[in-house]
């Protein structure tokens, strides 16, 4: 059985689009003059955007992913990190 980490990485690997809307949405938000970031709330926006696109029933982002593509985004841009909150991960 694959760890949580193992299927986000094949997500993620399989899914470009979803780090890159994200990092998207991230910085319209910091180019707004917000601070403090949310990856939930972006995640929630994503959602919503590709929901709408999505065939009925159909899955669109695992929740269990957020943390995981909150720490994407501050490797990919550390200037980041004092406004992302990383809590410590609780399943592998």
């Amino acid at each position: 059985m694959q760890t949580i980490q193992e299927r986000f990485q094949q997500f993620h690997l399989d899914n470009p689009d979803v780090f890159e809307m994200l990092e998207r949405l991230a910085v319209e938000w910091f180019e707004a003059g917000k601070r403090k970031l949310g990856v939930k709330m972006l995640w929630e926006t994503m959602r919503w955007e590709r929901s709408k696109l999505a065939a009925p029933g159909t899955f669109a982002l695992n929740d269990a992913y957020t943390s995981r593509y909150a720490r994407e985004l501050v490797t990919r841009h550390p200037e980041w990190a004092p406004y992302i909150e990383l809590r410590e991960l609780r399943a592998a």
